[in-house]
């Protein structure tokens, strides 16, 4: 029974984003006052925000920290403005600095990653394979690079995401399964 109402809640808090993110996109889409990269932002935030609040990690550090690597137009207002604590446990945002030799296992329990070079990206996938970050990328490609999930932000559906089971499974990070299946396999969203 506490299973279902888990499920059911967990179900109803993505419903609940999906139709917001929808909402604000027919606003824009209206002339409204939301303009759609404001709309496919919040889109994006909540995605994240769901996928984390769905993920646990061995060691449960608090603050939960999330790492920014790369330019991204979604993740700089986290920068400036923080992400939503969740479940009582808060959330700190920092920029991965682009040339450190600190771990970014040591550095980060999650890591959104924006635009970037292909080489830096590999580099950056292989420095935490093995190890518990949970990465998300804006990008799609990525998701065959190492990535655990890919974002699709410019779906005109909403945002949708793609996810690497290898490297989840990899990670340690356990993610929640019926997350796991509202995204699809890696390689399955469509250009």
């Amino acid at each position: 029974m506490k299973r279902a109402i888990v499920f059911s809640t967990m179900l109803r808090t993505l419903l609940g984003c999906a139709m917001f993110a929808m909402g604000g996109l027919a606003l824009a889409q209206q002339g409204g006052a939301a303009p759609p990269v404001a709309v496919e932002r919040v889109g994006v935030t909540e995605t994240l925000l769901g996928i984390l609040s769905y993920a646990r990690w061995p060691n449960e550090s608090s603050p939960l920290r999330v790492c920014i690597a790369g330019r991204s137009t979604h993740a700089d207002p986290w920068l400036k403005n923080g992400l939503a604590a969740l479940a009582q446990r808060p959330i700190v945002v920092q920029a991965l600095a682009p040339n450190s030799d600190a771990p970014i296992a040591a550095q980060c329990d999650a890591l959104y990653i924006g635009s970037l070079d292909d080489a830096t990206s590999r580099r950056i996938f292989s420095t935490v394979v093995g190890y518990p970050v949970l990465t998300v990328s804006e990008r799609v490609p990525p998701c065959a690079a190492g990535a655990m999930v890919c974002l699709d932000a410019n779906n005109p559906s909403g945002v949708q995401f793609e996810v690497n089971l290898d490297a989840v499974a990899r990670s340690g990070v356990r993610v929640n399964p019926q997350v796991l299946r509202l995204g699809r396999p890696s390689g399955k969203i469509a250009p």
